[in-house]
């Protein structure tokens, strides 16, 4: 009689992503993630992500990222939903 023997090998990995600035982010409520997140200015995250600004507001028309803006009108970018965009 013959034995057979089955391995079965999980492999499990992590990811971090690591933002350094001059500034803290904002922090706020984003109504798409429905969780308190940081926030990002949009040529910020342009640069954090390696796109123009003009590709991640087309993002942000597509419903790819989520948007907020500061009490003065500037763009803001979730930084959540960044980072599960490029992540797919």
């Amino acid at each position: 009689m013959r034995i057979v023997r089955t391995t079965r090998i999980a492999i499990r990995t992590d990811e971090r992503l690591l933002i350094r600035m001059s500034m803290p982010p904002l922090e706020g409520w984003c109504e798409g993630c429905r969780a308190t997140v940081q926030w990002l200015a949009l040529d910020h995250a342009a640069t954090v992500v390696s796109v123009s600004p003009s590709a991640l507001g087309r993002w942000v028309d597509e419903g790819r990222v989520h948007r907020g803006t500061t009490p003065g009108g500037s763009l803001l970018i979730c930084l959540t939903s960044l980072v599960r965009q490029i992540h797919e």
